[in-house]
């Protein structure tokens, strides 16, 4: 599961908006797996590139518009 947060902030009426992108995504791996090899988070770190570069890609026409 992934939770997506974002958010226009306005400081100032004369500055433009400052756009900000929240990505928070848990897998519950239990660390002792982890340190015996036992299990290897691998595939959530590619998920994590595959989420980050759809995001960058469409960047630009959620920006525009």
């Amino acid at each position: 599961p992934i939770e997506l947060a974002a958010a226009d902030t306005v400081v100032s009426i004369t500055e433009a908006a400052e756009r900000r992108i929240s990505i928070v995504g848990r897998s519950p791996v239990p660390l002792a797996r982890i340190w015996s090899g036992d299990e290897l988070p691998c595939w959530v770190f590619d998920k994590c590139v595959e989420v980050s570069q759809y995001l960058l890609n469409n960047a630009p026409a959620w920006l525009d518009g």
